[in-house]
């Protein structure tokens, strides 16, 4: 048994929705992150994911034993909304936390349709008590699943007596999640007229814009041309222009361009008229072009829209990222594989590099994810190329991020042939004046000749760019080299205050040197990255009071699996935790279910020599030894 996250399909069900046990663990654990900062005057990009009617593998709680799509150029977009055709669709857990994480908002679906979906408006649009009532268990809903917001999608006609209880609905939807709900958005779909007829208008006109104005944006149909573009941007207050959401349909259906990889027709065109977009049924890219090479062809689709997307800035000076994409073939920890098969599961998608694929791959280098080695989670970024007179170097992170205390660095990476190292170059900035980081293996390396030393840092300063170059640390080295697996190995550094603080941190690179300074084919395998504000150390279990259950009491004993219910508290630790794995410890020890909340449900086979174990994963890429964590007995 799994724990499973579906929409609600009838006015009845949306009304009578109420918190209970069973929807407990289907509530997002990670909040919007505040560490990235997009330019508030810049086009906005909202993807609507519409795969296959909605809720495949992305609906089990805990994840699942098989492959999924996923996503994870998060950094093109501002808003992410999870669609199907069913009267309210919640967004599974897992893309909210996906999303939050790199601080992208998720709405969720209200939808109606034909002749079903006019009877449900006529009923709920009898009176402002109904609408009202609707609207407030939507923004119940809303918060106690901890989404951001709703795209509202009328497509049947309205009966012009109700057509201005549909625009107060709107608005009053939209008043309550802004005062529930901090930032929250409400967005109009182009469908519905100011007379109730269902008609797309595939521009922002007299039409529609009585919904416009009640609500956050619009979403514009895909129809549209040239001329309708600079209509809708004539038609939005000057102040409003981005909340104008034009379409872009992936699978064509007579949007400009045709849509697939010339959906970059239809974007440049958009982002002419100064005018966001919408961009509906992305895993086109997956459903359509081959599973087995869906990285290559979704890093190629996006690739061709980066021109057309603003990237955010990071704000914070602390990260930490093994770079996991929420699945793999193979489960990784420390580098040792503990589960040999695939899964699935977006919720534990890591940090996503924000700097842009422009420029990281030519035909000396390329950058991807590969899921055939991983340090922790389901695999790493593979970085290759030739090495020449310089280092090759690869930018993962851009940030606008003030440092005020020291620094606490690592990367974890292994590499082919041994002649090479990686290098770790933090960028930083201060007024006119640029500070450039190499931490590296050897003495000197990439800063140039040694013309100062002071213990174990080397300074050249040339015009305003000062170049320093930083060794490792060995304490904190050996503290994770002792944990590590597989041939991976962490370089810790120390960075002083006196280096950092009062500096801006612009920019995470790494690159590749060789001993032999030219080679013709290098292999980096990066596993995590760490930038902490204080030292690594071996932290303590945060989990305690751990229970399992019965789920169910009536299973026989006919030797079929049984459902389980696992409960924990958190310990309360320093680490914050960043989610848990859980083992069922017998002849071996096999990761069966992991968990952002410290409880779930699981399927077992039942043994009475058998444990389950709860490990505790920190948000600093830290794992607690197996042998320092709680475990409780399956009950008979």
């Amino acid at each position: 048994m799994s724990q499973e996250i579906e929409p609600l399909k009838s006015l009845e069900a949306v009304l009578s929705w109420q918190p209970s046990s069973t929807t407990e663990l289907a509530r997002s654990s990670i909040e919007l992150s505040r560490s990235f900062s997009r330019r508030g005057d810049a086009p906005k990009t909202l993807v609507c994911h519409d795969m296959k009617g909605g809720y495949r593998n992305d609906r089990f709680v805990a994840g699942c034993d098989e492959d999924g799509y996923r996503f994870y150029h998060w950094q093109y977009l501002d808003m992410f909304v999870y669609f199907s055709h069913n009267l309210v669709t919640i967004p599974p857990p897992c893309w909210t936390n996906a999303a939050h994480t790199h601080g992208v908002q998720v709405l969720g679906t209200f939808i109606t349709e034909w002749n079903d979906g006019k009877k449900i408006c006529s009923e709920f649009l009898q009176s402002s008590r109904d609408y009202r009532g609707l609207a407030n268990k939507m923004v119940e809903i809303m918060k106690y699943y901890g989404f951001d917001g709703w795209l509202i999608n009328i497509e049947n006609v309205i009966e012009e007596d109700k057509v201005s209880h549909l625009r107060e609905f709107v608005a009053y939807l939209t008043q309550r999640c802004h005062s529930e709900v901090m930032g929250s958005k409400v967005i109009w779909y182009d469908s519905v007229t100011r007379s109730g007829e269902l008609k797309w208008q595939d521009q922002l006109n007299e039409e529609n814009k009585m919904f416009f104005d009640a609500c956050d944006g619009i979403f514009l149909n895909y129809n549209w041309d040239e001329s309708k573009l600079q209509n809708s941007y004539n038609m939005a207050d000057s102040k409003r222009v981005h909340d104008v959401f034009v379409g872009v349909d992936v699978f064509g259906r007579g949007c400009p361009g045709g849509g697939g990889y010339n959906s970059c027709e239809a974007m440049m065109k958009i982002r002419q008229a100064n005018l966001s977009a919408a961009i509906f049924a992305q895993g086109w890219v997956y459903e359509t072009q081959g599973v087995e090479n869906f990285t290559r062809n979704e890093d190629r689709f996006w690739q061709l829209l980066h021109d057309y997307c603003s990237t955010p800035t990071f704000t914070s000076p602390l990260l930490c990222t093994s770079f996991c994409q929420g699945e793999g073939q193979k489960y990784f920890c420390k580098g040792k594989v503990v589960k040999d098969h695939p899964w699935y599961n977006l919720s534990l998608q890591q940090l996503q590099p924000t700097f842009n694929l422009q420029g990281q791959r030519s035909d000396v280098k390329s950058l991807e994810f590969t899921a055939s080695d991983g340090y922790l989670g389901g695999g790493c970024l593979l970085l290759r190329g030739k090495v020449e007179k310089e280092a090759l170097w690869f930018n993962l992170f851009q940030l606008d991020a003030p440092v005020s205390t020291a620094l606490y660095v690592s990367i974890t990476s292994k590499w082919e042939p041994d002649n090479i190292q990686p290098i770790l170059k933090l960028t930083l900035s201060k007024g006119d004046n640029s500070r450039v980081l190499y931490l590296e293996e050897e003495e000197g390396g990439e800063a140039g000749r040694k013309q100062l030393k002071t213990k174990d840092v080397y300074v050249r300063v040339k015009t305003n760019i000062e170049k320093v170059s930083i060794r490792p640390h060995e304490e904190d080295t050996r503290v994770y080299n002792s944990q590590n697996m597989n041939k991976w190995k962490t370089r810790c550094f120390r960075v002083e205050e006196t280096q950092v603080c009062g500096w801006t941190l612009q920019a995470v690179s790494v690159g590749i040197s060789a001993r032999d300074k030219e080679l013709n084919s290098v292999c980096l395998y990066l596993g995590q990255i760490q930038i902490l504000t204080k030292p690594p150390s071996n932290p303590s279990s945060g989990v305690q009071k751990l229970t399992c259950s019965h789920l169910n009491q009536e299973e026989d004993d006919s030797g079929g699996d049984h459902s389980y219910s696992l409960q924990w508290q958190d310990a309360g630790c320093s680490y914050h935790v960043q989610y848990y794995n859980v083992y069922q410890m017998a002849a071996d020890t096999v990761l069966v279910g992991q968990s952002l909340p410290p409880s779930c449900v699981l399927s077992l086979s039942r043994s009475h020599d058998s444990e389950l174990c709860v490990q505790t994963v920190m948000t600093d890429g830290s794992v607690v030894p197996l042998t320092d964590c709680p475990s409780c007995s399956l009950p008979c």
